[in-house]
């Protein structure tokens, strides 16, 4: 019911739509649109993608992001298994169940789900998914706001890019440890994730939440100039290529000593 309240509350293409709420049976359901599609994290293990699709799909997700902040709502829980990609094309952000509205104050319930891993969301007072939170939030009556969903997000996006967690560990007190240290994984060797790109992922992880982005729409617009770069830079050196090319076979042909070579 909480989750439905809080999507209700958002009207955004990279949100999913809550059609109605209600009980049944003594149970509450929830009715959503369908995307036919998959989740980020399934999207990512089909096949490799580059860092420009990358970049391309988790811009529309910190699209919904952002929306929630506008909305006075904090997702507390983002990761690459909580937004589907649909076959159209479009980002859904999903999973606003932890979600926490910065006017009032909530209390989560406790579910059987196993302690000791690290992707699972943990509903207790310190609640969201162990690998992808930020420090605030593993501190009980830590301050958690928008900067903490922009943590989360890099954390996604920086496993996306290098398909690897961005902080070490194998149970909940090790990844615990290096997420309140700000002890970043560096990036695999032979990567060919740009500096710009990975820099802007350095900076939504910090450990102090002040040093991060000021909102989530400065950091998708910090990312937006990269991309739009990065995309003229290569139209550039393409350009220079073809205009070498086409003088390379400009002079080719005016030196040539046969002038009865058919065109």
């Amino acid at each position: 019911l909480r989750e439905a309240q809080a999507m209700a509350r958002l009207a955004h293409p990279n949100v999913a739509v809550v059609h109605d709420v209600g009980t049944h049976e003594g149970a509450v359901f929830v009715a959503m649109e369908f995307v036919r599609g998959a989740t980020l994290q399934a999207w990512l293990r089909r096949e490799p993608r580059s860092w420009r699709e990358v970049v391309d799909v988790f811009i529309q997700a910190g699209r919904g992001l952002a929306a929630a902040h506008a909305a006075s709502l904090v997702h507390r829980d983002f990761k690459p298994a909580n937004a589907m990609i649909g076959d159209d094309g479009r980002v859904r952000v999903l999973d606003f169940g932890l979600c926490y509205a910065q006017s009032t104050t909530d209390s989560a319930e406790r579910t059987r789900e196993d302690p000791s891993d690290i992707r699972i969301t943990h509903r207790e007072e310190v609640v969201g998914t162990p690998a992808y939170m930020p420090p605030e939030q593993f501190l009980r009556g830590g301050v958690v706001g928008p900067a903490s969903d922009q943590f989360s997000f890099c954390a996604s996006l920086y496993e996306a890019l290098y398909g690897q967690l961005p902080f070490a560990g194998t149970t909940i007190p090790e990844v615990s440890r290096a997420i309140l240290r700000g002890e970043l994984r560096p990036p695999p060797r032979g990567t060919r994730v740009p500096g710009w790109l990975h820099a802007i992922v350095q900076r939504g992880v910090r450990r102090d939440a002040a040093q991060r982005f000021p909102t989530m729409d400065a950091l998708l617009r910090t990312l937006d100039r990269g991309r739009v770069r990065a995309r003229g830079g290569l139209l550039l050196a393409a350009a220079v290529a073809i205009g070498t090319g086409f003088g390379g076979f400009l002079a080719a042909r005016s030196q040539s000593d046969d002038p009865g070579v058919c065109s």
